[in-house]
């Protein structure tokens, strides 16, 4: 079992509303849109992270608002 770290840089870039939460959806998780709580590494720096324990290879992943009306990356992968 090995440790992931998945962290997002917010920026301009990234229609997301300020002050919202971010989750992680993967195929580790169902595909679960609110599975991972993501957390600000610290107040106002834009960058937040989460860490899950699974097993080693490749995962694919979304990071979403919780539900899959926003999510990066968008529909077109």
């Amino acid at each position: 079992m090995k440790k992931l770290l998945i962290a997002l840089l917010t920026a301009g870039a990234l229609a997301q509303p300020a002050l919202a939460d971010y989750y992680i959806a993967g195929d580790f998780n169902g595909w679960t849109a609110n599975g991972n709580l993501m957390t600000e590494t610290f107040s106002g720096s834009g960058i937040w992270q989460a860490s899950m324990n699974m097993g080693t290879g490749r995962h694919e992943f979304k990071v979403t608002d919780g539900t899959w009306g926003w999510n990066v990356p968008g529909s077109g992968n």
